[in-house]
């Protein structure tokens, strides 16, 4: 076993100042159980970053990491989303088959008004879209003039989706540009800048929204402090964020896509994430694991990239058909067994 050393600064090899944490900011512990060394794959520097894993709360860490001064330049204008959206309208309920299940499925468990379902065929819908549940868990049920916060909100495009579907939205986004694009390209009341500088009243949402954010923050329970001190008692906080007990991370090893490193900052299974929404006051409520697959193209990819195999990578990375019906029943059965790359946590104000 190897114990953490003492906070300090310390350069990569491309001059990023970096920061030791050395204590676990989830239980105190400094003692470490496996650290694995990961390559840095978001600018291409090939810089070495440690990710640690804590042995008494198993939650995992980038550690040493970017001083926050200088993350921003790990996420460049190409950062994918930060760019602009195909179009004004969110294509997420358009017309056709999926669009009138989608419909159905939010109508008839989310208490979205989005279709009529009433009497004997509102039962019938009921029971027929009620397999279909688990995929829309990442939608907060709608209250009457319900409001509702996304933090990291991007450019907007889920924020749209959630306006459009009857939500009153508020937006928290740290990027310029993103909020540029979120404001002309939707019109959403978008705040640019840290989530506490929004200084909204307490007990004034009823829905907070995080996808794929709670992973990059420097300190998570502040922001799920944040969440709860803001949420009217019962209100939601749904994230979504990649699953470090997932299958992917124990046959990728460095490999595996969402390391993300260093913006990935800590990783969480769904324990620890517990640990940290009970810190904040949050309880959750129910935990939903994605059958998403396309990480496992992007972990073979990287796989191939450092064999020489360029060609093959590039192929993995456009979604070829072949391999999406391959995985498609392997995150099926990985869902059932919460081992998949991703997963959806909700938690409720208590």
């Amino acid at each position: 076993m190897l114990k953490a050393k003492e906070t300090a600064s310390t350069r990569v090899d491309d001059g990023t100042r970096t920061e030791r944490v050395g204590v676990c900011p989830l239980c105190g512990s400094t003692q470490l159980g496996s650290i694995l060394d990961i390559k840095e794959r978001c600018l291409g520097t090939g810089d070495i970053f440690t990710v640690v894993q804590c042995d008494s709360c198993a939650l995992f860490r980038t550690d040493p990491r970017p001083v926050k001064e200088e993350i921003d330049r790990y996420y460049p204008d190409d950062y994918g989303p930060y760019q602009p959206s195909a179009g004004t309208k969110t294509p997420w309920l358009r017309p056709g088959f999926k669009g009138l299940i989608r419909r159905l499925t939010l109508t008839a468990h989310y208490g979205y008004q989005l279709a009529e379902i009433e009497g004997v065929m509102g039962q019938l819908i009921r029971v027929l879209t009620s397999p279909l549940r688990g995929r829309y868990v990442s939608f907060p049920r709608l209250f009457p003039g319900g409001r509702l916060l996304e933090i990291g909100c991007a450019t907007g495009e889920r924020l749209a989706l959630l306006r459009d579907l009857g939500w009153e939205v508020q937006g928290v986004e740290i990027n310029r540009q993103a909020c540029d694009l979120a404001r002309s390209q939707f019109g959403l009341n978008i705040f640019c800048g840290e989530l506490e500088e929004l200084r909204l009243p307490d007990a004034s949402i009823d829905a907070v929204v995080m996808s794929h954010v709670i992973e990059h923050a420097y300190d998570p329970i502040a922001i799920l402090r944040e969440a709860n001190r803001v949420l009217r008692p019962g209100g939601l906080v749904l994230m979504e964020t990649p699953n470090a007990r997932s299958l992917e991370r124990y046959i990728f090893g460095p490999w595996w896509f969402n390391w993300e490193i260093p913006r990935h900052l800590f990783l969480f299974e769904s324990r620890t994430l517990e640990l940290c929404c009970k810190m904040a006051g949050l309880q959750i409520k129910n935990v939903a694991y994605s059958s998403y697959t396309f990480d496992w193209n992007r972990s073979l990819a990287y796989w191939c990239e450092d064999r020489g195999w360029n060609g093959v990578a590039e192929w993995l990375r456009s979604r070829p058909r072949v391999l999406t019906w391959v995985f498609r029943p392997l995150g099926k059965g990985l869902g059932w067994m919460k081992a998949t790359g991703r997963m959806t946590v909700v938690g409720v104000r208590r």
